[in-house]
């Protein structure tokens, strides 16, 4: 195993780590850390993806930039799975930075299950 592998391994991890504490969270009503995890899920599957074509992104924007680019364009991934992505985004912003606003279980809920469904499939990418 090299580095490389071991990295996309760790993410891998870290993604399944992050999707069980999205369901966690979501038991135990914690809406906006389960935003979070879930978001976080889908990102270090998505980096695992991409770091095994040889692509090493770190920020948000390169992960989202290159998801699109290298795995939608692409047809690995759908556009529904990208805007999968882009919500969790856009949720996790809500939950972790508008102190006035906080997730509900109608705001996350919904993502649970197409979540869990997208970093399998990141999963069978890396």
């Amino acid at each position: 195993m090299d580095v490389n592998d071991e990295e996309v391994a760790a993410l891998l991890a870290r993604s399944q780590e992050c999707l069980a504490a999205g369901y966690a969270n979501a038991s135990a009503g914690r809406w906006n850390r389960a935003a979070s995890d879930l978001y976080y899920a889908v990102f270090d599957a998505g980096r695992a993806v991409l770091l095994r074509r040889g692509l090493e992104a770190r920020s948000h924007g390169q992960v989202r930039a290159e998801f699109n680019r290298l795995l939608v364009r692409s047809g690995l991934l759908t556009r529904e799975e990208a805007r999968l992505y882009g919500q969790l985004f856009d949720l996790r912003q809500l939950g972790d930075y508008a102190p006035t606003r906080s997730l509900q279980k109608e705001d996350v809920e919904p993502f649970l299950d197409a979540v869990s469904s997208l970093v399998g499939r990141l999963r069978s990418l890396a």
